[in-house]
């Protein structure tokens, strides 16, 4: 229930961090948080009410760390996050209940940060969405650039039946989409055709 020992280990030793070590959620304006969990745990329970407060400004702060989701070991910058002085976090820090209740070191890089299971837990799901989103936001512009690629070939020269040939545009946006970032111009467009021309689809 003690903060965890900060003394000297051997490194070596300590779990690597299981997200990435440089990783931000700079972007992210909302935490998850789960309250009934967080309601009828032994910490909210037992915990006196100040040690309480700063375990959730640390669990809060954590996520604009770097890596995010983790904290420093070192017991003054840790005060200096939770804005009290030297003296009380040590005594913050030893009592039956600590702000540092479950956080535990984690091997980032060459140094230890420290790491909390449910931190980790939130922030993974965080990540997971944010890609999911990102994925189902590239299909939907995918789509939309298809949807619009019979009428580019058909500036680019195709004939109708090209144009209308299901086969012949998946093929000719497989390679645009291989060749061009950005923008599927006219050029771009006919120079694909005529690769998908010479070399099949």
């Amino acid at each position: 229930m003690t903060a965890p020992a900060l003394r000297m280990v051997d490194v070596s030793a300590v779990p690597v961090y299981p997200l990435d070590a440089d990783l931000r959620l700079s972007h992210h304006d909302f935490v998850a948080f789960y309250h009934r969990r967080y309601l009828a745990s032994r910490f909210r329970l037992l915990a006196p009410p100040d040690v309480r407060a700063h375990a959730l400004d640390l669990w809060m702060l954590s996520h604009e760390q770097t890596p995010a989701g983790t904290l420093p070991v070192d017991e003054e910058e840790l005060a200096a996050l939770a804005r009290v002085d030297l003296a009380q976090w040590r005594d913050l820090c030893r009592r039956p209940w600590s702000p540092l209740y479950q956080w535990t070191p984690y091997r980032v890089g060459n140094g230890l940060r420290l790491g909390h299971p449910v931190v980790i837990e939130v922030i993974a799901q965080a990540i997971s969405q944010r890609q999911a989103h990102a994925d189902r936001s590239a299909r939907g512009r995918m789509a939309k650039r298809i949807e619009r690629l019979p009428d580019t070939m058909r500036k680019a020269g195709a004939t109708v039946a090209m144009a209308q040939d299901k086969r012949m545009v998946e093929a000719v946006a497989a390679r645009l989409e291989a060749t061009v970032e950005g923008y599927w111009s006219v050029p771009n467009v006919r120079t694909a055709m005529e690769w998908v021309a010479l070399n099949g689809s």
